[in-house]
């Protein structure tokens, strides 16, 4: 075995990469990195088969490359996959770079092919230069010490085992093999952000300091352990100041958010899954205590500033339905809300209701057709109890209910344009039951 192998294979053992009694998928591109990737495999006994994407972005170039890797794969008695894309018409239909298109449908191809072929995880022969350049983009563009840690040997069912090694390392093990591979053009080009820091910044930094890129790898390795004590810390913040956290919501409590050191570092970690940028975190930690009802959006999410709390919710388009009741059943006004509307004769033994999701109230005094709708401005009604009449706003207000439960909230009225109840709070006391009650209306909401 020799060092270069060794070297690979320690890192495979020490990182729990590969297992000889297991199947992997292999990208193969043709390009030296991938090439050294598949002959170090079958140096090592693993039982691999080859997929090549063929993007049709080179001309006559992607032909060669998908020929090459072809026939490699067929000296090497290696089971070869190959698909076609499309890649400039996907790009345009999806709005995105030709480069995050490929990448899209190779990944997805990628993941598609490891379930028919049972295959473990899918092998990519990123080097240790990449996870340096992957460290320098993200620096470049502002990051966190996540962002500092460089490529993850393994990362779901992508599996890196080359990071212990350089490009030209592997390129002096294919040359002393006698090994070919392909030489794609478009690297040769400094026409994109990481083959401008391969090609300009990085030799320059060699300049001043010939291991620089040992230097990044090691620094990058202690971030990750650091990142181990700060998940621990970070994780600790979460029990203190989250009062709830689903896929769709969370809500922060916002006294004690303040009590925490490092509140926008917090903040950032809470609202990541929830899409929100590194700069609008920044936004949020300076003015979220300074103004309830202040709001921020992400592409999915809306933050509101609320009182105490913060509160992210999924976006929702607020409904203008109406829903006309003409008489007595079962409606449906939405998929999380179903009204039963149903009379009973008021005799000696009635009790009203007291829950919050029924009410019971005078029939007679209810003009047919009722209808379903969300509270507007301006919408006022006699709380039960009260004398005289207020903002169903102000009301809602009172009830130290957020915005977002503002813009959702129900009420039904009657054809006369009086509102019978805020549904779920309150009902009008003009409709109440009273000892002249003949006949009562309940409705149920579920």
């Amino acid at each position: 075995m020799t060092k270069f192998i060794e070297k690979i294979h320690e890192f495979i053992v020490e990182n729990h990469l590969l297992d000889k009694d297991k199947k992997y998928l292999l990208a193969l591109s043709g390009g030296a990195d991938s090439v050294g990737l598949l002959t170090v495999c079958i140096q090592l006994g693993y039982t691999i088969e080859a997929v090549h994407c063929n993007f049709h972005l080179r001309g006559e170039e992607s032909d060669r490359d998908e020929r090459f890797c072809e026939r490699l794969c067929s000296s090497k008695g290696i089971p070869f996959h190959c698909a076609h894309f499309s890649t400039k018409e996907y790009a345009k239909t999806h709005k995105i770079s030709i480069e995050m298109a490929a990448r899209d449908l190779r990944y997805k191809y990628f993941e598609q092919l490891r379930n028919d072929i049972a295959a473990e995880a899918i092998l990519i022969a990123h080097h240790q230069d990449d996870s340096v350049e992957t460290i320098l983009i993200n620096l470049i563009r502002g990051t966190g010490l996540r962002g500092l840690q460089g490529i993850k040997p393994q990362n779901g069912n992508i599996t890196r085992p080359l990071l212990a090694v350089c490009h030209d390392e592997i390129v002096n093990y294919l040359n002393s093999i006698h090994q070919d591979y392909i030489v794609d053009s478009s690297n040769l080009v400094d026409d994109v952000q990481r083959n401008k820091l391969r090609l300009k910044i990085l030799p320059l930094l060699r300049e001043l300091n010939p291991s620089v890129s040992c230097s990044i790898i090691k620094t990058a390795k202690r971030i990750r352990m650091a990142v181990q004590f700060f998940d621990c810390a970070i994780n600790d913040s979460f029990e203190r100041v989250v009062i709830k956290r689903s896929e769709n919501e969370l809500r922060v409590s916002i006294s004690a958010l303040e009590r925490e050191c490092a509140q926008e570092y917090i903040l950032f970690e809470l609202l990541r899954p929830y899409l929100f940028s590194p700069k609008q975190v920044e936004q949020i930690a300076l003015h979220y205590n300074s103004n309830s009802g202040q709001i921020w959006e992400s592409s999915k999410f809306v933050l509101l500033a609320d009182r105490n709390e913060l509160i992210v919710q999924l976006k929702k388009t607020r409904s203008n339905k109406v829903m006309k009741i003409p008489e007595m059943g079962v409606y449906v006004y939405d998929e999380d809300q179903r009204f039963t509307f149903e009379t009973i004769p008021c005799t000696s033994c009635f009790v009203p209701s007291k829950t919050n999701n029924v009410i019971t109230i005078d029939l007679d005094k209810v003009s047919f057709p009722i209808f379903i709708r969300h509270c507007r401005q301006g919408d006022k009604f006699s709380p039960f109890g009260m004398k005289g009449r207020k903002l169903i706003s102000d009301f809602l207000t009172d009830l130290k209910l957020s915005l977002f439960a503002k813009q959702q909230q129900l009420i039904v009225e009657d054809a006369s344009g009086q509102i019978l109840w805020v549904v779920g709070k309150r009902i009008d006391d003009h409709f109440k039951v009273t000892a002249n009650t003949r006949k009562v209306l309940t409705i149920k909401v579920d």
